[in-house]
């Protein structure tokens, strides 16, 4: 469960394969389905958008609070030996950098976000 800017709260449901979100009170708003989330086991806000993590599959997913998908990567990221194996978290850090908690492999992978010019 993530708190979202104006008290909102993002919820992982991974048994269902969505993201759903919920108002400041716990009233229902509505859900994020995507066939790229098998089990969406964590997400992290970054601005307007989120990074949803699947536990599943190791894919990594930028998405827009509509549900389109802005990037995508699975399994293995540039730069690393050996592919995520049963991630658990993922949280966008204070420098503009993504942590990622890479349980099987027992490390936790600072990723730098490089962001389009607008």
């Amino acid at each position: 469960i993530r708190i979202m800017p104006h008290n909102r709260f993002l919820v992982c449901d991974a048994g269902n394969g969505r993201l759903v979100l919920y108002d400041e009170y716990g009233n229902y708003e509505r859900e994020l389905i995507d066939d790229l989330l098998e089990y969406p086991i964590a997400a992290t806000p970054d601005g307007n958008r989120w990074w949803v993590l699947d536990g599943a599959t190791g894919r990594i997913v930028l998405i827009t609070q509509k549900g389109e998908v802005l990037y995508e990567v699975a399994g293995q990221l540039m730069g690393t030996p050996r592919p995520l194996r049963r991630p658990s978290d993922i949280a966008v850090l204070p420098d503009d950098r993504l942590a990622i908690a890479d349980t099987g492999n027992d490390r936790i992978l600072i990723c730098k976000i490089i962001r389009e010019q607008e």
